[in-house]
């Protein structure tokens, strides 16, 4: 892996592949990294793709198929490649939409042949069904943050929840809304007829959607004030199961089981309190980027087992406390070796300007 300043963020984890989102040679994030994890303790980088001069967005796996969405500062202003990931040490492109609206995609997701793309203007379906020549057959005014899918269901958000029914995937039919009563949405997860939302500061939400004409709040989680930050306690969130990942100045791991009263049954503080913004599921591990950092944990252990530095440098956690804490003594030994040192040649000195 590159050096810290060059990371960003993760993407997303899914067959045993991790993917990492880098800055090129300009402040923005502009290369696809791809790592084998089927050993989270070695990972193994396998290729790259680069977006040239634009900014990777989000990314999505379908079969041997990476979408990637990324924007620019001129025409095309947003594209959505797709990448056949048959051979991940070798993506080859197979196929690319180029938009010419003026608008930031904010999100997207995959149903069927379909891609649903959410900027801060509108909704608009891309047709994937032919992969080399990927066709907008849609676009809707609805300006919305982030969008998921579940059945036949599409769910966006901006200033609040609406429900469009995907029966026919290229013309959605709003069948549902409701406000979102709280500010500054970090992500959004959907699970078996709920929509759980995670707010930077302002904890969780529970809607029921089992009837999407008419969605209901159902269930608030805040966090306790004393674990409040001035960056926030929530960033990202996904689903693993019948649990919520979320992610922010803490790990937290809560309990769906019972949607209409969400627990949270684990509670991780990192050393060091940094934050994290965006993390990914896959296979029992959260692959997690906590300021220039990776980090793994084990849903089994219930704790980080590995952790990625920076510069291709990685560290069990069984290992890294003693580890960082011999060099922290060693180092804190040598300085007072330096400070004694000091001190005795300031004294020598003063004796003998005294002789004199």
């Amino acid at each position: 892996m590159a050096n810290d300043e060059n990371f960003v963020s993760v993407l997303q984890a899914e067959n045993s592949l991790l993917f990492v989102r880098k800055k090129g040679t300009i402040n923005q994030a502009t290369t696809v990294e791809i790592y084998d994890v089927q050993t989270p303790a070695k990972l193994v980088h396998l290729s790259s793709y680069s977006a040239g001069d634009r900014a990777v967005a989000a990314l999505e796996l379908h079969e041997s198929l990476a979408y990637i969405l990324c924007h620019g500062d001129d025409e095309p202003y947003w594209t959505l490649t797709i990448i056949n990931l048959s051979d991940p040490a070798n993506p080859q492109e197979v196929g690319q939409y180029n938009s010419p609206d003026e608008e930031l995609p904010l999100d997207f997701t995959l149903y069927q042949q379909s891609a649903y793309v959410v900027t801060d203007y509108s909704f608009e379906i891309i047709d994937l069904s032919t992969p080399s020549h990927p066709v907008k057959v849609a676009n809707y005014s609805y300006p919305a943050g982030q969008v998921k899918v579940e059945d036949h269901f599409a769910y966006i958000t901006w200033e609040e929840l609406t429900i469009l029914d995907l029966s026919d995937p290229i013309t959605p039919v709003p069948v549902g809304h409701t406000p979102i009563t709280k500010h500054t949405l970090a992500g959004m997860a959907v699970l078996l007829g709920y929509v759980v939302m995670a707010f930077w500061w302002h904890g969780l939400q529970v809607y029921n959607v089992t009837d999407p004409t008419n969605p209901t709040i159902v269930d608030n989680y805040s966090f306790p004030d004393r674990e409040s930050a001035p960056g926030g306690t929530a960033h990202a969130i996904q689903i693993e199961g019948q649990k919520a990942v979320v992610a922010g100045r803490d790990l937290n791991i809560f309990d769906l089981s019972t949607p209409k009263n969400i627990q949270r049954v684990t509670r991780y503080l990192w050393i060091g309190r940094e934050h994290t913004y965006s993390l990914a599921v896959s296979q029992g591990y959260i692959y997690l980027e906590t300021e220039g950092m990776i980090r793994i944990f084990s849903f089994t252990k219930q704790q980080i087992v590995w952790s990625y530095f920076g510069a291709g440098v990685l560290v069990g956690v069984v290992i890294a406390l003693p580890v960082i804490i011999t060099l922290l003594r060693k180092r804190y030994q040598w300085k007072k070796r330096q400070e004694t040192e000091v001190s005795a040649n300031l004294e020598n000195r003063t004796e003998e300007k005294a002789k004199r």
